[in-house]
């Protein structure tokens, strides 16, 4: 088995759990994300061949994620 460099399984049982808290659907969480309802559905479902940016985006609508705010911060992050 491969070690992952970070818990999947939490990381995705707490954005469900957040989700629900927050009192969105997977429809209305996909709408704020702006990702589709299948990729909320297949994240909350552990699927790991997701594009990490939507995953991003899915985390981020749940606060769950803080991206750089200086211009190009992000880019030169993923550099």
């Amino acid at each position: 088995m491969t070690e992952w460099p970070l818990d999947w399984q939490g990381l995705v049982d707490e954005a469900v759990r957040r989700r629900k808290e927050e009192g969105h659907t997977q429809k209305s969480l996909a709408a704020l994300a702006g990702v589709s309802m299948p990729t909320v559905n297949a994240f909350e479902q552990g699927d790991i061949k997701l594009r990490l940016e939507k995953v991003f985006d899915i985390l981020s609508a749940l606060g769950m994620v803080v991206l750089p705010s200086v211009p190009g911060s992000f880019a030169a992050f993923v550099r």
